[in-house]
């Protein structure tokens, strides 16, 4: 015969807890978390979580649309005019050619439509905008063959 005494608790399992008595979980569940959880060796502390640091440099590559109006107007004129200048003149130009071609093709973009490019840093990134179509045009032409 087992007696209940009054530390025990009863063993009818409907009856809900008390408030005062600690709430009994399962070893087994341990939350929402399904990480694995590091052993520790004894006496070590565990460390916070360090912050992933990102190694791969930004792109500051020159987009159309980071252009004010007015110097992207002129830009999609020179790489019209220089498209057709790589077509009609210099399909496989070197990179000294490359250069010439775009900047000859950005002053005449300027010329025809009256208009010029003042800041320096901008006139760099039209004359890339520029002669990064060839890079596009030599993409283009491998995907058609």
């Amino acid at each position: 015969m087992t007696s209940n005494s009054p530390s025990d608790p009863p063993s009818n399992s409907s009856v809900p807890p008390t408030s005062g008595s600690p709430k009994r979980h399962h070893p087994s569940a341990r939350g929402c978390s399904r990480s694995r959880s590091r052993s520790l060796s004894p006496g070590a502390q565990e460390a916070p979580p360090q912050k992933r640091i990102k190694t791969s440099p930004k792109r500051n590559r020159p987009k159309l649309s980071d252009l004010p109006r007015i110097p992207r107007t002129i830009v999609e004129l020179a790489i019209q005019d220089y498209c057709s200048k790589l077509a009609t003149e210099c399909p496989f130009p070197n990179s000294a050619q490359e250069q010439e071609m775009a900047a000859a093709a950005l002053l005449r973009a300027c010329e025809s439509l009256g208009l010029s490019i003042e800041d320096e840093a901008t006139y760099d990134n039209a004359l890339a905008l520029v002669q990064s179509i060839l890079i596009l045009l030599y993409f283009v032409s491998l995907d058609t063959r």
